[in-house]
């Protein structure tokens, strides 16, 4: 199991956004004692912003031309409030 898990957040690290990491993790964290409806909404006012970051195209990009991806983002200035 352990190699398994080890194989999975290798490939998270290197073919995930740090930003869209970081905000997957707090809605994960956020969503323990959140309704369906209140974690929904909080996705709607994120996911607009997530995607409209330059890392978003860059990883679209980089899955067509088979390459690994260049992220730009950094979660410390580019993490949506």
């Amino acid at each position: 199991m352990l190699p398994a898990a080890l194989a999975l957040a290798a490939d998270i690290a290197a073919n995930t956004a740090p930003v869209s990491v970081a905000v997957a993790k707090r809605l994960l964290w956020d969503g323990m004692d959140k309704s369906v409806a209140d974690m929904s909404a909080l996705e709607r006012r994120l996911f607009p912003k997530v995607t409209a970051l330059p890392d978003a195209r860059e990883g679209i990009a980089a899955f067509i031309e088979k390459r690994p991806p260049a992220w730009s983002g950094s979660v410390s200035d580019d993490l949506p409030a």
